[in-house]
């Protein structure tokens, strides 16, 4: 093989190691532009998202304020509760010897009246 046919052999060899070459960097710009297209797409999600998050914290605020509220009143209420329930315990209290003492005179004063009753219905039959 001479000079030339080597030259010309190399260079038919380079010829298609630069079609090789060629072809694969084709291959990496339409991967690149798939990646842009996707990268892209994540970028819109993302704003998306962003949006979506603001409004959650938005919605998370006012549930928080709400839920102080609610604890506030529900405080009030249940110390307006247990002020009650105090007020009658102390009122029972109170109450159970007048009640213990109505019992006694009940129990005295039931007898009486059962002879009483006896006695009119005696004096009526006369």
């Amino acid at each position: 093989m001479n000079n030339e046919e080597r030259i010309l052999a190399l260079l038919e060899n380079q010829n298609v190691m630069i079609i090789e070459l060629v072809t694969k960097v084709t291959a990496i710009e339409t991967d690149v532009a798939e990646m842009k297209q996707d990268v892209d797409g994540l970028k819109k999600a993302v704003a998306v998202l962003d949006v979506d998050v603001a409004k959650l914290k938005g919605d998370v605020t006012r549930l928080s304020e709400s839920v102080a509220i609610i604890e506030v009143q529900h405080g009030q209420s249940l110390g307006a509760l247990h002020d009650g329930y105090k007020l009658l315990s102390d009122d029972i209290k109170i109450m159970k010897p007048i009640m213990e003492n109505v019992a006694v005179n009940l129990s005295i004063l039931v007898p009486t009246v059962t002879s009483h009753a006896k006695m009119f219905s005696a004096l009526k039959a006369i």
